[in-house]
């Protein structure tokens, strides 16, 4: 248990550092990379492998196949086509305010 308890907060950890830097802030890079090994060893310690999968379609009709049967989010792609706003959206407030 206490392995998986230590992944959890290294992920949780590594969440924060992405989310700090998807809105531009700095992070010590140094320390995101020694604990993206750290996570990679506690999960392979546990025996979580990754595991390869080929998701290459055969050719452009499975391809398209494949797209227009993957379930949608409700719409939301549409509605984003249209420029409607999304629950999904978080600058969807935004966008309405600037109408």
């Amino acid at each position: 248990m206490s392995l998986i308890r230590r992944s959890a907060t290294i992920e949780v950890e590594l969440e924060r550092m992405e989310g700090r830097l998807s809105v531009g802030e700095s992070v010590d890079l140094d320390q995101y990379v020694r604990a993206v090994g750290h996570l990679r060893r506690v999960l392979e310690t546990l025996g979580i492998e990754r595991a390869k999968r080929d998701v290459t379609p055969r050719d452009l009709h499975e391809y398209l196949t494949r797209k227009a049967h993957a379930p949608t989010n409700s719409g939301s792609l549409e509605r984003r086509v249209r420029g409607e706003p999304t629950a999904e959206d978080p600058l969807s407030d935004a966008k309405e305010q600037s109408r």
